[in-house]
């Protein structure tokens, strides 16, 4: 993986995932020793990242979430950040849509945007191919 060697070569600890890992197999080998963790993964029945992987990252480390919230505990989140253990955050996604904790916004260590990724012409342009696709696919292709 690229990011793995750029990382690697500027000495910044990095590991990769399978793309499609089981909530159930988040463990220590994804957090132990991590400059950085980011998150990108669907939905999840409780915070896959809390107290227990936090503890396991490297003193100051980063925490990225753009998959959904409540995959990060976000209590855990903000205790690491006030302890220093974390040493910043960067969230897209919170559990409580549309309306954040204001501890979230407004905390010094922690750059928030708003859940838009999907906003681009790129993505629009994908997303109407795919929608067009799933229609011809459910009425038929009349061709």
């Amino acid at each position: 993986m690229v990011l793995k060697r750029v990382f690697r070569n500027a000495g910044i600890a990095a590991h990769s995932a399978p793309p499609a890992i089981p909530a159930s197999n988040i463990n220590s080998k994804l957090t132990t020793g991590r400059d950085y963790l980011t998150l990108h993964v669907p939905a999840s029945n409780g915070a896959l990242i809390g107290k227990a992987e936090i503890a396991k990252m490297k003193q100051g480390a980063i925490i990225i979430n753009t998959s959904r919230g409540g995959i990060v505990d976000e209590e855990a989140l903000l205790e690491a950040l006030e302890t220093g253990h974390i040493g910043g955050a960067g969230i897209d996604v919170f559990e409580n849509e549309p309306s954040p904790r204001p501890a979230l916004l407004d905390h010094p260590r922690i750059s928030v945007t708003p859940h838009i990724g999907a906003s681009t012409i790129e993505a629009q342009a994908y997303i109407g191919l795919e929608l067009a696709d799933r229609i011809l696919a459910f009425f038929g292709d009349d061709k």
